[in-house]
């Protein structure tokens, strides 16, 4: 593979996690401040109503969409904290796949695109 078509390889993963990335981490958002402002039920953000298991674990899904958005500046930083995120809260309580799938694929292309991105050493001659 050429350099140059790793380049373009790399910029349409790059773009393609920026898209998908911003609108999952906009939708997800959406819903927990929508569903989270209630003055009580399950969907609360009210820590006096939600456990702590579910405190966490929504934290951990917040933190990956904030990863997802830092991975606008910093690609393997934010891709790596929304992954590890990611991967901690379904270890913590299994989610829908979907919704798994939907913020991995994002966090995943970032790291991709990171690595693909990086120039490769010219090897010194000792």
């Amino acid at each position: 593979m050429t350099l140059s078509c790793q380049r373009w390889i790399a910029r349409s993963i790059h773009w393609s996690a920026r898209l998908i990335g911003t609108l999952v981490a906009a939708v997800f958002l959406m819903f927990l401040f929508g569903e989270g402002l209630g003055p009580r039920g399950v969907y609360t953000l009210n820590p006096l109503v939600l456990s702590a298991s579910d405190f966490v674990v929504l934290s951990l899904r917040f933190l990956a969409c904030v990863g997802l958005l830092l991975a606008w500046r910093w690609e393997a930083l934010g891709g790596g904290i929304a992954i590890v995120c990611i991967v901690l809260a379904t270890m913590l309580r299994p989610w829908i796949l979907v919704a798994v799938l939907a913020m991995s694929i994002p966090a995943g292309s970032y790291l991709l695109s990171s690595f693909l991105r990086r120039q490769p050493r010219p090897l010194s001659a000792h």
